[in-house]
């Protein structure tokens, strides 16, 4: 599948997140949407318009 190799690089990419509590954490990420998971859709489309 097209996805599995991004899945794997964003695997290695975890970040350990700090012992707070879930609402906190919640408010802190707020709508925000990383930059790599932006870039894996990208290319998903791309590969799907391609093809």
């Amino acid at each position: 599948m097209f996805f599995e190799k991004q899945a794997k690089e964003l695997q290695n990419n975890y970040i350990e997140l700090p012992d707070m509590a879930d609402c906190h954490l919640y408010k802190q990420a707020g709508n925000s949407v990383s930059i790599p998971i932006i870039k894996i859709i990208a290319e998903g489309l791309a590969h799907c318009i391609k093809t």
